[in-house]
């Protein structure tokens, strides 16, 4: 029987998002009607947006949603049976848009929750891995988190149009590091991740990414 417990570790929470937009998971969603029964839809997380602690989601099979706004909605990830309940804040024919609330219900055992990387000026050098691309195609951008399936690349808006999802890149240098044998990575997504320092807000995104092909030790060692 799974254990939930509430959890109001916002920094758990979004881990529990990230990997379900990198594993492509569906998000199963569900409004009680007023008769009492369940009005059932599942989505993709489309956008998720760090600094208003909101998530956009598309249907699966692009239909129409029938869901009602400001009516209380129930949300659950297959990550961690991530369980929480909230309002719509924006609907449109299969697109809803809903703000994260301040406490959930969450599995307990944590499994390969993704650490943050310590060290806080890591970078990452990597290429893309087309050839006949035209234009930049090394650069170097901090790392933010690390699993054994994955990580997390921050950088600045104005690399954002360089990328996009789905296309394949090859790390080179991890740390201080040159890897020996290139680590082969795909880009799975690419979200908000706007950070406020005092009055400024710093514009920037995160990529995720997932190995391809086995990682060495001088990426392990960082876990």
């Amino acid at each position: 029987m799974e254990n939930l417990i509430w959890e109001d570790d916002r920094e758990s929470i979004y881990d529990s998002i990230e990997r379900t937009i990198d594993a492509i998971e569906p998000v199963f969603m569900w409004q009680v009607q007023e008769d009492g029964t369940r009005l059932k839809e599942k989505a993709f997380i489309q956008k998720f947006n760090y600094e208003r602690g909101s998530i956009l989601l598309t249907e699966v099979d692009n239909q129409s949603l029938e869901l009602v706004k400001d009516r209380e909605l129930f949300l659950k990830f297959k990550d961690r049976s991530l369980l929480f309940k909230t309002l719509v804040e924006r609907i449109s024919e299969d697109k809803i848009q809903v703000k994260l609330p301040k406490t959930f219900r969450i599995l307990e055992n944590r499994g390969k929750k993704r650490r943050k990387v310590i060290e806080d000026t890591l970078k990452v050098k990597f290429d893309k891995s087309d050839v006949d691309i035209i234009g930049k195609t090394s650069f170097e951008f901090e790392a933010y988190d690390l699993s054994e399936t994955g990580l997390g690349l921050i950088f600045s808006v104005t690399k954002l149009n360089s990328f996009t999802v789905g296309e394949k890149v090859v790390i080179k240098k991890f740390g201080d590091r040159e890897l020996s044998e290139p680590v082969l990575c795909k880009i799975v997504h690419i979200t908000e991740h706007n950070v406020r320092n005092s009055s400024i807000i710093k514009r920037e995104y995160k990529m995720g990414l997932t190995f391809m092909n086995e990682i060495p030790e001088s990426i392990e060692r960082h876990m």
